[in-house]
């Protein structure tokens, strides 16, 4: 089988969680609110219940949106190494 190249889809949007400054913006993106208000934790992790079931998002992690709706977390040094802004 002959060696081939792949690249990545086209873009998505992405927001990084950051707690205790940007909750609402994280709010917004993912549909629902972060933390009661006032109570914006910055060591806090951040609970997401997308269709496959909860997974967590930890402080410096990168929410992504696939074209399809999906919301998926990335690592920050993962996405730092893979992604560029569009």
């Amino acid at each position: 089988m002959p060696i081939t190249v792949h690249q990545r889809r086209p873009a998505f949007e992405a927001v990084q969680y950051q707690p205790g400054v940007n909750c609402a913006e994280v709010g917004e993106f993912i549909g629902h609110e972060v933390h009661p208000p006032g109570q914006c934790d910055p060591s806090g992790v951040l609970e997401i219940p997308p269709s496959g079931g909860t997974t967590t998002a930890r402080p410096g992690d990168w929410l992504l949106r696939a074209r399809s709706g999906e919301l998926l977390i990335c690592a920050a040094e993962v996405f730092d190494l893979m992604y560029e802004p569009a």
